[in-house]
């Protein structure tokens, strides 16, 4: 990359984070299909403890970091984060998380080593969100707090995958892995969604008026530890907590007047995304629960629900932030998303489908199961296609300029 190229590539988080974030997404889904189909790829360690790896602790946090060191600082009207530490974040994560994938199919030791990595890149993020909250003199800073919460417990459960991966104990990997998933992605989600799905409404929606409820997140947060808690021990009781994380976040989204967004694309979409983590708690819900009442050892859904949260939920939320910030970053305004745009978000929606539905069915109709497999192509379709189509305004200076 030549140096002018650098200035404007590097002049805002949301470019590097965005530009390297859905390339290793798609790559990291094209490696994961080639195993799915072919079974011609040599792990260092548990295919699926890699996937996860590369997902929770690669992908998904780059996503999230693109949009949250854009906003965090405007939320508590401070100065933006400075430019050397989000170019030293980027450089710690994106190495960190391309080294990972490198070394679990070639050398074992290099992907261990990239998660310390991965590790220090979480803790950078935090230094800098606790420096905006000391900065600012904005209050409430409850949305802060909470994500310097999730944060310290991604870095928590990161330590603990190192771990297991190095000490090859598994079971300790999975409680590392229930953290990142519930106490660290989910929780950014939550929080992410209650304070800029309703300001992006309001600006869409004539006559709109937030209408947050100051219980959701400490409830939520309550919910997520229970959670956590009661996975790790094994216990089925989990689905009482995915029942009232369902019911608690179906009663916010009323609360939001959900019936009132129909347009535009880039709104819906939001909302499509918490849906999808709807219908994820309340599957982890009734699966459970089943299990519970039927004498099962495990919910019959297998891992749908956990999917349903992950690609329906955080895939197409990353997916509808991504499009709206380097839109109206780059001088073209979010007006500019069309067509175009409405049928990756929409299209997009077959890919969770692809994925749940074939597990949800399979007690019943286990020759669906193959079906799942197809879901790594269409994630690998759709996060290629938005690199190709938005990369370019991530590496060029604004239109408007």
């Amino acid at each position: 990359m030549q140096l002018f190229r650098w200035k404007v590539f590097s002049q805002a988080p949301h470019r590097m984070f965005f530009w390297a974030g859905m390339l290793y997404g798609t790559l990291a889904m094209a490696l994961w299909g080639v195993w799915l189909f072919t079974g011609d790829v040599s792990w260092a360690f548990r295919p699926g403890a890699v996937h996860g790896i590369m997902m929770l602790f690669g992908f998904f946090p780059m996503g999230f970091l693109g949009f949250l060191l854009t906003v965090f600082p405007r939320w508590y009207m401070t100065h933006e984060v400075p430019r050397q530490q989000y170019i030293a974040l980027w450089l710690c994560h994106t190495l960190g998380a391309f080294a990972f994938a490198l070394g679990a199919v070639v050398y074992a030791p290099l992907a261990l080593a990239s998660m310390g990595l991965l590790l220090a890149s979480l803790g950078i993020a935090l230094v800098i969100f606790l420096g905006v909250l000391r900065r600012t003199h904005i209050t409430p800073r409850h949305h802060g707090m909470y994500i310097v919460l999730a944060f310290g417990a991604g870095m928590s459960a990161l330590a603990v995958c190192s771990w297991g991966l190095y000490a090859g104990a598994y079971p300790m990997f999975g409680v590392g892995r229930i953290l990142g998933l519930y106490g660290f992605l989910t929780l950014v989600v939550l929080v992410v969604a209650q304070r800029m799905v309703p300001f992006f409404t309001q600006g869409a929606v004539p006559g709109y008026e937030p209408r947050r409820s100051p219980y959701f997140l400490p409830l939520a947060a309550l919910l997520l530890a229970g959670h956590v808690l009661l996975e790790i021990l094994g216990s089925l009781a989990v689905g009482y907590a995915d029942l009232a994380l369902a019911a608690l976040l179906l009663w916010e989204l009323m609360r939001w007047r959900i019936w009132r967004i129909r347009r535009p694309a880039l709104v819906v979409v939001l909302y499509l995304a918490l849906g999808w983590v709807d219908l994820a708690f309340a599957l982890s819900a009734a699966g459970n629960l089943y299990a519970v009442w039927h004498g099962l050892a495990s919910s019959p859904l297998g891992l749908g629900p956990l999917h349903a949260l992950v690609v329906g939920g955080f895939g197409t939320l990353l997916l509808g932030m991504a499009t709206r910030v380097t839109l109206g970053h780059s001088g073209k305004g979010i007006q500019a998303a069309g067509t175009r745009e409405a049928a990756l978000f929409y299209g997009f929606q077959s890919v969770p489908l692809l994925r749940v539905l074939p597990e949800v069915l399979a007690p019943w109709w286990p020759e669906a199961l193959p079906w799942l497999n197809w879901a790594a192509v269409g994630w690998f379709l759709c996060f290629g296609l938005w690199w190709l189509w938005f990369g370019d305004l991530l590496t060029q200076p604004r239109v408007d300029e």
